[in-house]
């Protein structure tokens, strides 16, 4: 009898459209749900960013649901669950007392109280006071799974049985909205200004369930039969794990468990979710999946085992041990270590379950650059066996606060940015097809019909696409534009922008034509009106439009060097137009024996453009050509966007003075304080530039009108292999390998071969 073949999706489900399965309805849930998990593990499925949004206030995920406006900000400190969507705890402040009372030596003797509530139907169960004088001096408390947990500065924490205490503590039972008489007055429960009393004052010490010390409080309860995993309380003891049975405190064979990892951040230990037992231990660099099993010949102790290992995929630093030659011709070998959680190298993240599908997703993060690239990985829970690796476009910064979520067939990413900035960032499962509809051809070497379809959309082309094809391609590109948030709102800014600029400049030329006498290159006053002319229009308006050409979402779709090209161009024109500006100035201030550098406008101007060409320098040889370390370039990109909005901002100001010291050193008769028509033209001249200073700076700011990643863009090698340090499957995957401004390594390497674009992933100019 041969070997069995594995199920087929398409006969699964067929299969449930006849209704061939039980008709119980566990068995067809269990049924869909593995037909589901085999379609999103399968190598042809894709998930595609399908929303976007960002958000000031922190957004939220839970069961389904994606929540804003502060959802559970004001009380998410002091809110929990008991018994998931059974019981509810709500726990006040701590009472601490006022300032004067704690001068004075009074201590409060209730800590703080835990509210019990029942969800369905609602109802109280009761409010319970945490007393110092029974609980002794304690830090905190909070209730889970009928169990409360009182915590302690000493690192000792204490468990007690709240179904006991409530038996035996329980002065009276409160209904809500009920009529109620306590401590001598009549209310409602529930209603001000009566409230809710507290019906649980715990006289005496309640008995003690389990005790146990451990490092800054950490405790976990799981495993079969009951274990715990603690921190021993030392602190040369943080990133050991003690697992012990619960029932006698022994520790577990092979219980202490501690990863040999140099890293800044420790690694993290707890009992799995699928309830099997088992315990996930996370580092930087591995996952361990530990189980828990009896001892052969001793069923009283237990042993902790490896069941499976996940091994982040990490290249060894070829670096690392290449001699060095000094300056007198002496070699030294370098050696240092790499940290196990260096950016440069792929890192875990985040680890998670999904129940539903039983797939184990990991987060894996890459620092490459400035930014970070991340995908998620899904792992069978069974065995460990990588299934399916999922891209995420945007970039990933290793400071920035993370969370993702993967339920069924979709994936959500939020992320806090600085300023509280908050994005969500949606992905949903997709099909092969709707690859195809985007004109992406897998495998690389099309089949017989494919080419017939390719020969067709040839003959096609000679006679212009058909009005449908024409119409999908400009709701395609129209879709492009309208992906960037607020596309409206940034295309009303744009406009301005560049209508009050051009205005600055003709403004400018109307100046010095009309009042000031007109434009020359002979050492006269007609020579220096070349110099406000030449800094509005290069080191103002041209500046500015370099500084957010990469912002225009009709250039998303041209490659990263091309706009950095376009980027090094205008600034390079307006680096020449400064220049020219101040040998306009020095000549006439030498031809007509006026002293140089003496005002603030000189020295600040003269300041702005040594930095702008020393910026200019600096992003020619470091971002535009292949020669600068991955290490530099990601030190120096945010130095580089500051230097170039600081410069932008010296200029702006720099202009003001000028003109302003230009009207007070020119009009005489009248002077400059009876406002004459030169005085207040130049001053509206003063005012657009300001104008078009400040929709620059609000344009470049805005988060949400950052460039993308670029998803399409493959690199191939001349000969058809695909570029050095990435397989090959996955530089032809589907045009998924992100050739973005952080893989300056790719870029690098494919300017100095020649590697030349496939034809499915090159860039169009609009």
């Amino acid at each position: 009898m041969g070997p069995s073949q594995k199920p087929n999706v398409c006969g699964r489900l067929s299969r449930r459209a006849l209704g061939f399965f039980s008709r119980d309805a566990g068995m067809v849930q269990r049924t869909n749900l593995g037909i589901l998990r085999a379609l999103v593990c399968q190598e042809s499925t894709k998930f595609k960013n399908v929303w976007t949004t960002h958000s000031k206030s922190p957004i939220a995920y839970e069961r389904g649901r994606i929540y804003f406006n502060n959802y559970r900000c004001c009380v998410s400190r002091y809110l929990s669950w008991d018994t998931p969507q059974e019981v509810i705890a709500v726990k006040s402040a701590q009472n601490k007392g006022s300032t004067l009372a704690r001068q004075a030596g009074i201590q409060q003797p209730v800590l703080l109280y835990l509210a019990v509530f029942r969800v369905l139907p609602f109802s109280l169960i009761g409010i319970l006071e945490i007393n110092k004088e029974i609980f002794g001096n304690v830090t905190d408390a909070t209730l889970s799974h009928g169990i409360l947990i009182v915590m302690y500065s000493s690192g000792l924490v204490r468990l007690y049985s709240f179904q006991a205490i409530t038996k035996q503590f329980m002065q009276q039972k409160l209904d809500l909205g009920c009529a109620c008489r306590w401590g001598g007055t009549t209310g409602t429960v529930g209603e001000a200004p009566f409230g809710i009393p507290c019906n649980i004052k715990i006289t005496d010490t309640p008995p003690l369930l389990f005790e146990v010390s451990s490092l800054e409080n950490a405790f976990q309860i799981g495993g079969h039969p009951w274990h715990y995993i603690i921190t021993p309380n030392k602190k040369k003891q943080k990133g050991v794990f003690h697992i012990c049975a619960l029932k006698d405190n022994s520790l577990a064979k092979n219980g202490i468990q501690e990863m040999e990892c140099c890293s800044l951040e420790s690694d993290w230990i707890y009992f799995h979710p699928d309830a099997s037992g088992r315990i996930i231990h996370v580092g930087p660099n591995q996952v361990k999946v530990l189980k828990l099993s009896e001892v052969e010949n001793n069923s009283a102790q237990h042993q902790i085992s490896e069941d499976f290992v996940i091994l982040a995929n990490r290249e060894k630093n070829k670096n690392e041990n290449l001699p060095t030659v000094t300056a007198s011709g002496r070699v030294v070998k370098r050696s240092f270590t790499i940290l196990d959680d260096d950016p440069e190298q792929e890192t875990f993240k985040i680890v998670d379950y999904e129940d539903e599908l039983d797939l184990l997703s990991v987060v894996a993060v890459t620092q490459i650059d400035a930014e970070g690239k991340a995908h998620l990985d899904f792992h069978c829970n069974e065995y460990g066996t990588l299934l399916k690796s999922i891209p995420l476009m945007e970039s990933w910064d290793v400071t920035y606060s993370h969370e993702v979520y993967f339920d069924r067939d979709l994936v959500l990413h939020i992320e806090q940015k600085p300023s509280r900035v908050f994005s969500c960032y949606v992905y949903q499962m997709a099909g092969l097809s709707h690859h195809a509809e985007e004109g992406v051809m897998w495998p690389p070497n099309p089949s017989l019909q494919q080419q017939r379809m390719q020969k067709q959309d040839q003959k096609a082309s000679t006679r212009g696409p058909p009005p449908r094809e024409l119409l999908r391609r400009q709701r395609a590109e129209y879709g492009a534009l309208m992906a960037m948030e607020g596309y409206r709102g940034f295309l009303a800014l744009l406009v301005s922008a560049l209508l009050v600029g051009f205005l600055s400049v003709i403004f400018t030329l109307i100046w010095v034509l009309h009042y000031r006498e007109g434009l020359g290159w002979d050492g006269t006053a007609l020579e220096f009106n070349w110099h406000p002319v030449l800094v509005v229009t290069g080191f103002v308006f041209i500046l500015g439009i370099a500084i957010i050409v990469y912002r225009l979402p009709w250039t998303w779709k041209c490659s990263k060097l091309l706009m950095k090209s376009i980027h090094a161009g205008l600034n390079t024109v307006a680096a020449i137009l400064a220049i020219i500006s101040l040998v306009a100035v020095f000549d006439f201030h030498n031809a007509k024996k006026i002293p140089n550098m003496y005002s603030l406008h000189s020295w600040v101007g003269l300041t702005a453009v040594i930095l702008y060409i020393l910026q200019l320098l600096l992003g020619f040889f470091v971002f535009l050509l292949p020669w600068a370390p991955l290490s530099l370039r990601a030190l120096l990109m945010p130095i580089h966007v500051y230097s170039g909005l600081f410069i932008f901002g010296t200029v702006i100001a720099t202009v003001l003075m000028g003109l302003t010291e230009k009207l007070i050193f020119a009009l005489k008769s009248p002077s400059y304080s009876s406002l004459p028509p030169e005085g207040v033209f130049t001053n509206t001249l003063g005012l657009l530039i300001l104008v078009f200073g400040a929709l620059i700076f609000w344009i470049v700011t805005r988060p949400q009108w950052k460039r993308p990643k670029e998803p399409n863009s493959v690199l191939l090698q001349p000969n058809g292999g695909a570029p050095e340090g990435v397989e090959s499957s996955m530089a032809m995957n589907f045009g998924n390998v992100d050739k973005s401004d952080s893989e300056l390594n790719n870029e690098a390497a494919a300017r100095k071969r020649n590697i030349t674009l496939d034809e499915a992933g090159q860039r169009s100019t609009m």
